[in-house]
Parts: C-alpha cells; structure tokens; sequence
C-alpha cells in the first residue's frame, strides 16, 4: 500500500487503534475482586445461617428477669450436657445439609473437642487458682 492510500484511508477510517477500555470506578473494581464461586458459598452460608439463627431467636420464648440473674457460679462449668447436645444437634442439621454425612461428622466432632479442651483448660486453670490460694 502506498503512503498516499494509507492517508486517504487514515482519513476515510481513522487510527488503526482498538477502542479504550471504559474507566471502572474503584468500587466496581474492588467488587470485581470477589467475584469468585466460591466467595458466593460463603456469602450464601453467612446468609443462611444469619437468617436461621435470626428466626431461632426470633421465635424464643422471653424468660422473665433474664437480666436481674446473678452470674452463673466460678466452678460452674461453661459446658453442660444440655448445651453440648444443643451444639451437637445445631452443627448436624447445618453441615449434613452443606457438607456430605462424613465430612458433617468430621466437623462437629473436632468442634466438640476444641469446646472439651478449651473447658478442661478453664478447668485446670480454676484448680491452679484455688491451689494457690
């Protein structure tokens, strides 16, 4: 091609240049940043568990004077059979629903054992404690 045909068509078509990308706010370009399958997971297990949790307390019955009561005891444990089937049952209904049955199991036994050792660690403290004195 010849230098005039190239003015002529310069003319005719403009720069041989690609368009420039649209300026994205930082806002739309921080936004990009999570957008990933697997930050949707998350966000969709935070919101499920929100709401379930929010509709839980929402349908709890009221106790009367529940601030008006003293502190539980120093030598009471914060772990009582009570709340560890609560914790059991909680953690089974959530995880055989998200994870499969085995990998559910998994997860609420080494939560138990990591509430066990943190309330037998509160324990050997409190003995420390009362040893000393």
């Amino acid at each position: 091609m010849s230098a005039g045909e190239a003015a002529v068509r310069l003319d005719a078509y403009g720069p041989n240049r690609l368009p420039a990308p649209a300026k994205r706010s930082r806002l739309i370009r921080l936004l990009r940043h999570f957008h990933s399958i697997l930050i949707y997971v998350l966000l969709g297990s935070a919101a499920i568990t929100a709401i379930t949790l929010g509709i839980a307390l929402a349908f709890e019955s009221t106790e009367a004077d529940t601030m008006r009561r003293p502190p539980r005891p120093r030598h009471q444990p914060l772990l009582t059979g009570e709340l560890t089937w609560h914790i059991v049952l909680v953690s089974a209904l959530f995880s055989t629903v998200a994870v499969p049955l085995q990998d559910g199991v998994i997860i609420v036994g080494v939560g138990v054992a990591l509430l066990a050792i943190t309330e037998a660690e509160n324990e050997v403290q409190l003995r420390l404690r009362q040893l000393r004195t």
